[in-house]
């Protein structure tokens, strides 16, 4: 069984900007040092199914978070 799991426009451009804008002590990290974390992971995306819809949310490798979906 697989699931897919997709973002719409308005918040992928949500997420880019929301990346660009937020104080991020990682980031700020890897453009000073020029190193990356090992397997690359400066965010990551997580999805939470409900009987009412589906959660959609981003989280920077500093611990911010940004809710996606605000529908439910």
């Amino acid at each position: 069984m697989g699931l897919t799991f997709e973002l719409t426009d308005v918040q992928v451009e949500q997420v880019n900007k929301w990346l660009e804008e937020h104080p991020c002590p990682v980031r700020e990290h890897v453009e000073r040092t020029r190193r990356l974390p090992a397997a690359g992971e400066r965010m990551r995306f997580v999805f939470i199914p409900t009987f009412l819809g589906m959660l959609a949310g981003v989280e920077c490798a500093c611990g911010a978070r940004l809710m996606l979906t605000d529908d439910l």
